[in-house]
């Protein structure tokens, strides 16, 4: 008995030195960019298969193993970190992104990492092309920290949601960062481009780093630069082949078939019965279950018995499936296989005094919902050219054709939407028509007929509907960029860069009976800007005074007629009736006028000033203007004599900055004027009011 009673102690005070020795840790994982939260990295106890990911605020919580004191902490984009455990602790990464000396590209320029004073994030070439998809900004996802990236559900071509440090806006629509490509604003879809022309990407996320962009910046800028000829004069050509099947990546709840979703139903209408007051006892309220269920609630009998005799007293059901309802997956009526193939061919070379890069690329997308297809066609090219020392010059071009097919509604009501159709249908309604004896009811042709009939399908089938309707979407842009740098003495230099941009969108809708509707737009920006760049022994500085305008003119033109005189014709001459034809041209300009300083002494001390003084449209002629600037400090203590020697410091630096921008995308248009539009009657015009919301 002392011996039992000596194993037991023993085996407890082992258990309880296990127990304090599996220590538990938490810290919180921060960027080195700009100290924000890293959401999502994984930590893993060294050498176990012990870990955790840390949440929204950047913290994680993990228990030691016995004997375990190290954590190796990764994340995509970021360099992988090994520290010593130990709680409350903060572990700062940094990006894989090159040395301090990398030159990254800046609002208007282009600066080295370590002087930057605000926070920008740099997506390279490499982690661009290792991704898949159509949307360059899909590379932005998991590699930036504070962006979020939403690709809606998928639809292809359809442009993502990109969110810098969240929204910006409580007006719908007017949360989304600015896109400059090559140095001017972008205003198309940025799916468009085809990121194999891409060399790289920069974020910027914070008011100090953006402000240069004044009214346009609120939400924060993504800046994408394209590729240029490199390498010898030699050509380099470059084909990329990319084939992909799309399926669902995460299954469909489980569901029930027909035979117990149909007692579930019965059981759920006794219930009714006796709560209501309708059946005084469980027997009166079976018996009522099994006469109304199928009538009242169900409405449709897929089984060989009476409607109201399906079931015996205790809801169990008596009658058999009819054979000919194999017809009752929805989710696989409008699924499919989806497929995926890109080409890009492309060719570069580059000598002493030019450097020229052209693509093409063809992709076509077919999703794994119907009636969701998307086709590309994109051709770049990229010239510079330095005819003499003191002269650069160049002409970027970019044309595209796109076509795209979905489902306006996919994300709308109940019966439109595909995705909530397939889910929540219940397994007894059938796809087609049928017999009273479940045989399929065959057109004059033999073929299936589509259920758009029934009142529990409120006269609705979207597996016919995503077969039958039309809705096309045609785009053409094509985009223009000149610029021509003047090297001036003393470190001076002057840059003029004129961009052109025309596009063309034609959209096609057919969903008995409705159709039609196109717009054109033409974008101008127009860039001045004087440059001074000098060194002074171990101080250099560098100024910049700018002048920009943006011109953009949009024209809309939309009509609907009814009554297809031949079917499969989707024009409008091929409708009898017309219901409305209307259109309206739109402006929006800006006059901007900016400016920034940036001082370094010694590669030691930072310090950098900008401002932007924008007027736009959009407001009121006696407020049209405002005036936006930041300001930021870093100093590399490093370079410090007190921490030069000290070898556990790499790196240490210190930053602060602070800058203001503004957001001209919360108000419409003419947000500030009283509109009229006009209402055509039994052949009388009429000005009425129009409101507006902002």
């Amino acid at each position: 008995m002392v011996k039992r009673l000596s194993l037991f102690l023993a085996a407890f005070l082992f258990s309880a030195i296990g127990a304090m020795a599996q220590m538990q840790v938490s810290g919180t994982v921060v960027s080195q960019d700009d100290g924000e939260p890293i959401v999502g990295a994984a930590v893993r106890v060294e050498g176990t298969d012990v870990g955790s990911t840390t949440n929204l605020d950047g913290k994680f919580t993990v228990k030691l193993p016995q004997g375990k004191h190290q954590l190796t902490i990764s994340y995509i984009g970021m360099k992988t970190v090994q520290v010593a455990a130990r709680d409350g602790m903060r572990v700062v990464m940094s990006s894989e992104e090159g040395s301090l000396d990398e030159v990254v590209v800046v609002a208007y320029g282009t600066a080295k990492r370590q002087s930057i004073t605000g926070a920008v994030s740099v997506v390279g070439e490499e982690k661009i092309k290792d991704r898949i998809a159509t949307s360059v900004t899909a590379a932005l996802e998991g590699s930036s920290p504070g962006v979020q990236v939403n690709n809606t559900y998928g639809e292809p071509g359809a442009a993502p949601s990109i969110r810098i440090r969240g929204i910006g806006s409580l007006v719908s629509g007017a949360s989304s960062p600015l896109y400059v490509v090559d140095g001017v604003p972008f205003d198309g879809n940025i799916a468009e481009i085809n990121a194999a022309d891409i060399e790289s990407m920069s974020v910027l996320k914070d008011a100090a780093s953006a402000a240069l962009y004044g009214n346009r910046a609120a939400n924060g800028v993504v800046l994408i630069t394209t590729k240029k000829g490199r390498g010898t004069a030699k050509p380099q050509t470059s084909l990329k082949i990319n084939q992909g099947i799309y399926s669902r990546g995460i299954p469909e709840y489980d569901r029930l078939a027909a035979e117990p979703w149909m007692e579930v139903s019965w059981e759920a209408m006794k219930n009714f019965a006796l709560s209501s007051g309708v059946a005084k006892d469980a027997a009166a309220a079976a018996a009522y279950a099994t006469e109304h269920v199928v009538n009242d609630y169900v409405k449709r009998n897929i089984f060989d018995g009476d409607a109201k005799a399906l079931f015996d007293s205790n809801g169990k059901l008596t009658a058999t499936r009819l054979a000919g309802y194999t017809d009752l997956d929805w989710e696989d009526a409008v699924e499919r296989k989806g497929y995926r193939q890109d080409y890009v061919l492309s060719e570069a070379f580059a000598g002493e005094k030019y450097n020229i890069y052209a693509s093409a690329g063809y992709l076509n997308e077919k999703g794994y919902v119907l009636a969701s297809d998307y086709e590309r066609f994109t051709g770049r090219i990229n010239t510079q050219f330095t005819p003499v020392k003191w002269l650069k010059t160049g002409i970027n071009l970019n044309g595209t054709y796109a076509e795209r097919d979905y489902n306006s509604n996919a994300t709308g009501s109940y019966y439109a939407n595909p995705f909530s159709t397939a889910r929540y249908m219940a397994p007894v309604y059938p796809i087609y028509l049928h017999n009273d004896d479940g045989s399929f009811l065959l057109d004059e042709n033999g073929e299936k007929q589509y259920d758009t009939t029934s009142s529990y399908l409120s006269n609705r089938n979207i597996a016919f509907e995503l077969r039958n309707d039309h809705n096309k979407s045609r785009r053409t842009a094509l985009e223009g960029m000149a610029f021509a740098t003047v090297m001036l003495p003393y470190g001076f230099s002057a840059t003029v860069k004129a961009d052109f941009t025309r596009s063309t969108t034609n959209r096609q809708v057919y969903n008995n009976p409705k159709i039609g509707d196109g717009a054109t737009n033409n974008a101008r920006t127009a860039q001045q800007l004087l440059n001074w760049d000098y060194d002074f022994d171990v101080h250099h500085i560098d100024v910049m005074l700018g002048h920009e305008n943006y011109d953009l003119k949009s024209r809309y033109l939309y009509g609907m007629n009814t009554g297809m005189g031949i079917e499969g014709i989707y024009v409008m001459g091929n409708f009898t009736t017309n219901s409305y034809f209307e259109g309206y041209n739109d402006v929006d300009r800006t006059e901007s006028y900016l400016a920034r300083a940036r001082y370094n002494f010694d590669e030691r001390y930072f310090a950098d000033f900008s401002w932007r003084r924008d007027g736009s449209s959009r407001f009121h002629k006696d407020n049209r203007w405002g005036n936006f600037f930041s300001f930021g400090l870093n100093w590399n203590a490093k370079k410090e004599s007190f921490l030069k020697d000290v070898k556990w410091v790499d790196q240490l630096r210190v930053r602060a900055s602070y800058g203001e921008v503004g957001n001209n995308a919360a108000v419409s248009l003419y947000g500030y004027q009283a509109l009229y539009g006009m209402e055509k009657n039994a052949g009388k015009t009429a000005l009425v009011k129009k409101s507006l919301s902002a």
